[in-house]
């Protein structure tokens, strides 16, 4: 059976609202990167190598051991790459021109467990130089906590998939399960 692209998006919209109810922390978050050399398909990886790179990062001061820690005890990353469209406020030539305009957006679940004191959003800003700069892949990482309605939240992030931008094999979903690690 195949999925439509917004039956795709509806699933993760329903998947994060469940999660929010028991109380996981909801982040809208951009991930936009310096010049990236390469094919398209180059771009991609190395973009889904920095999304990945930095989800570890983020996990380890997450989560007290995460080698150890079960896939249902640990945060969630759902992303998907996207590409500037035309609108009002326009973007800087340069952010639409860098990598052909693609970046990331995603949705971080955090658990009510974590080992932050803070919020995710809070945190990313504080240590954004360790991050993203230059130098690295990544030019910035834009992080913000989801106050309403999370599933307006998923289907922006995951806007890519409807129009056809994207495909179901272009998501990155965090952590991998044990059968995509080995």
């Amino acid at each position: 059976m195949r999925y439509r692209p917004q039956d795709i998006v509806g699933g993760y919209a329903e998947y994060v609202r469940q999660h929010v109810e028991e109380g996981w922390e909801p982040t809208f978050i951009s991930l936009m990167f310096n010049p990236l050399g390469g094919s398209a398909s180059v771009v991609a990886d190395q973009m889904r190598y920095e999304a990945e790179r930095l989800y570890g990062w983020m996990l380890t001061r997450r989560c007290r051991r995460p080698r150890t820690t079960p896939n249902y005890r640990k945060p969630i990353f759902l992303g998907c790459p996207d590409w500037p469209v035309p609108k009002y406020n326009r973007d800087s030539l340069h952010e639409t021109s860098v990598n052909g305009g693609r970046h990331l957006h995603g949705i971080d679940l955090t658990p009510p467990w974590t080992r932050l004191v803070c919020t995710l959003s809070d945190f990313i800003a504080e240590n954004q130089d360790k991050m993203a700069g230059p130098g690295r892949r990544l030019a910035r990482v834009y992080a913000e906590t989801i106050t309403q309605t999370p599933e307006n939240a998923v289907e922006y992030a995951l806007k890519s998939l409807p129009r056809c931008r994207a495909t179901s094999d272009d998501l990155i979903i965090l952590p991998r399960s044990q059968k995509e690690v080995w």
